[in-house]
């Protein structure tokens, strides 16, 4: 926390200022824990946290750092890959679905798995999240 706080938060301040005044858009790739850089992250001027990853993979929850951002920056990821995996029940995917879907409400985010995608994960979960997207009622 130190160490971004004096090292990085200047600079990505001032990258970000610079970019915006060219209109583009600025994110950077944010997997790990950042529970603890929350606040910092959203001082920094990033536009998108690429590759979130909440728990399981860290000990930062999606409610958290949903919360602490308010939408800027813009999570892109928050589906932790170990929820495709077939320890993980059926229906306790679905109710984390049904959590991220309640929480994001209709403001903007872009779901993706985070980590990786491996074999030994269900596509049709994938798919059933697409669904689930598509009929939720909003």
């Amino acid at each position: 926390l130190k160490r971004f706080q004096e090292h990085c938060l200047a600079a990505y301040q001032s990258y970000t200022a610079i970019l915006h005044a060219q209109g583009k858009r600025v994110g950077s790739h944010t997997d790990g824990d950042v529970r603890s850089l929350l606040g910092l992250l959203r001082e920094s001027g990033l536009d998108v946290c690429e590759s979130f990853s909440p728990q399981p993979l860290t000990d930062c929850t999606f409610e958290e750092a949903w919360k602490a951002w308010e939408g800027k920056p813009l999570i892109w990821g928050g589906i932790p890959s170990p929820l495709l995996e077939e320890s993980v029940s059926e229906q306790a995917y679905r109710d984390q679905v049904q959590r991220l879907l309640e929480t994001v409400g209709n403001d903007p985010v872009i779901f993706g798995v985070v980590d990786l995608f491996l074999r030994h994960n269900s596509i049709e979960r994938v798919e059933y999240f697409s669904w689930k997207l598509e009929n939720q009622p909003i």
